[in-house]
């Protein structure tokens, strides 16, 4: 595992990798949460493929001669993704990790043959890497055999869970003949309470919460910018703000398939190299899209929310929410797309009269992360950014559960009061002391807890709290905002660095646009 862990290029674990592997490699169940392109994938494959490594010769399953037509794959490792995009990821990260050893990733999802995914199926499959829809197929064929998983993770977990796959995962664990002692992970960047509740049905109770900065929150290394347009400018503002940044890769997200379309017939009307990429666009079109995408020849990529959760392309610069999203959630999720392990990036947002439902987490989110608050926010600011995810309530209330229809029990008065003398025992209500011998007078401590009673002041004084006097809450710091550079043209080529980029220092070039530049 040193070794592909190596070829992958990886060298120093991220904190959510260095944390996960612990917890998997001791058994534990784990629903982690951390931010946006900390590595997560590598968190989960890198542990579960090592703990088989040793005994993996013993575990897998291959096709005999004599099985053709009747084998069942035995999957190792379950691996269920909400997207296509995400499944064919975690495949060529799986391939990585499995590199030389008994393993055998495979991928099975909609919008691709089923014949070609059965045929690698049958070849053997130790890693499954699966979408819930065509993973249900599969098993209903009699294709693949869940009795020997030994790990199922849930990449994007609370994105499944709250997208309509609810149902269909839980059939998938309770009614498909799942192996019950398999140990579950969940990963994701943002973890909703409503979606950790239902989560906890999925995982034993002793599992562990892993949360690596605060639940939904981004990175710092995001220039966030907010700009209030009307919704009919928003053409025209994306226009300008293409032209007045340099070359680079940029991602522009949209609510509507519709929006996606047009929006990209617009852009390309205006020589603008770009492409799009949505749910209604079949497999082969949006695996075309994306690879032009990441190859530099598309520079340009408009879409929906397919790819907004866990796609990983390498400098991507610009991020930009031509649609805001309804929830902030999806929000951290799409600049996440952007600034992928400590490189940094630029993410901006045109803000309507229709984004004011997330107008007030919004403000908070710039807030935390020190960002340029622009004027139609500000009413908005506040000193108490805490969040509604924030609070970890799982531990608390699985500690504090009462039965239905049990009230918890008040001590009693005999409870409270402190324990008599040697040779006497409290007496009944209206009853004296009884013993070996009666005493002469009261108990000493009970004669000053009759005095205690009795004595009532006339004028109780009245409760003075000497209230701190009011301190004036300190000015609110503003870093200055993203500066647009005043003589770059969109004919400009950059060449994107690990540190950013200087529109300043680019040189100009005189052939305009080129449209097969260098990315890196």
């Amino acid at each position: 595992m040193k070794e592909n862990v190596a070829l992958a290029r990886y060298s120093i674990p991220t904190p959510v990798q260095r944390h996960s592997i612990s917890v998997v490699t001791a058994g534990r169940d784990l629903m982690a949460c951390a931010q946006t392109g900390s590595g997560k994938t590598a968190a989960f494959l890198v542990p579960t493929c090592s703990r088989l490594f040793a005994n993996a010769q013993n575990m897998i399953t291959r096709m005999t001669p004599g099985s053709y037509g009747h084998f069942k794959a035995r999957p190792l490792v379950l691996i269920l993704a909400p997207t296509r995009e995400l499944c064919t990821q975690i495949f060529d990260e799986a391939r990585r990790f499995t590199y030389r050893s008994p393993l055998r990733p495979c991928a099975v999802y909609g919008g691709a043959g089923v014949t070609g995914q059965l045929r690698e199926i049958e070849k053997g499959c130790d890693v499954l890497v699966a979408a819930p829809g065509r993973l249900c197929d599969f098993i209903q064929r009699g294709k693949l055999d869940l009795s020997n998983v030994q790990y199922l993770v849930l990449d994007e977990a609370d994105r499944m869970l709250d997208m309509g796959f609810e149902p269909v995962i839980r059939d998938i664990v309770e009614n498909r003949g799942m192996n019950r002692n398999r140990q579950t992970l969940m990963y994701s960047a943002t973890f909703p309470k409503e979606i950790r509740r239902l989560a906890r049905d999925f995982l034993k109770p002793d599992y562990l919460f892993l949360r690596v900065g605060r639940v939904g929150g981004t990175t710092t290394d995001i220039t966030q910018r907010v700009i209030e347009v009307d919704p009919r400018d928003k053409r025209d503002q994306l226009i300008k703000i293409l032209m007045s940044q340099p070359p680079c890769r940029t991602l522009i997200f949209t609510e509507t398939k519709r929006d996606a379309d047009t929006l990209d017939q617009f852009l390309f009307d205006k020589n603008f190299p770009c492409t799009s990429i949505h749910g209604d666009r079949s497999q082969m079109e949006r695996e075309d899209a994306l690879q032009a995408f990441k190859s530099g020849v598309c520079p340009i990529l408009v879409a929906t929310a397919v790819v907004a959760r866990g796609i990983d392309v390498r400098n991507v610069m610009h991020v930009v929410n031509y649609d805001l999203p309804k929830v902030i959630d999806e929000y951290i999720h799409r600049i996440g797309r952007t600034a992928r392990v400590g490189n940094a990036g630029l993410a901006t947002s045109f803000f309507t009269y229709n984004d004011m439902g997330i107008a007030k987490d919004l403000t908070k989110v710039l807030q935390e992360c020190k960002q340029d608050i622009p004027e139609v926010l500000r009413p908005y600011m506040s000193r108490n950014l805490q969040f509604d995810d924030d609070d970890d309530d799982d531990e608390y209330h699985r500690q504090r559960q009462v039965r239905p229809g049990v009230t918890p029990q008040q001590p009693s008065m005999q409870q409270q009061r402190p324990p008599p003398p040697n040779n006497q025992s409290i007496p009944a209500p209206n009853q004296g002391w009884t013993g070996n011998a009666a005493p002469a007078a009261a108990p000493q401590w009970q004669q000053q807890q009759q005095q205690q009673q009795q004595f009532v002041p006339q004028q109780p004084p009245a409760f003075q709290q000497q209230q701190p006097a009011p301190q004036q809450p300190p000015a609110f710091q503003q870093q200055p905002g993203w500066e647009q550079p005043a003589a770059s043209q969109w004919q400009q080529h950059q060449q994107p660095s690990s540190g950013g980029w200087n529109p300043a220092q680019e040189p100009t070039t005189a052939g305009g646009w080129n449209p097969n530049p260098t990315w890196q």
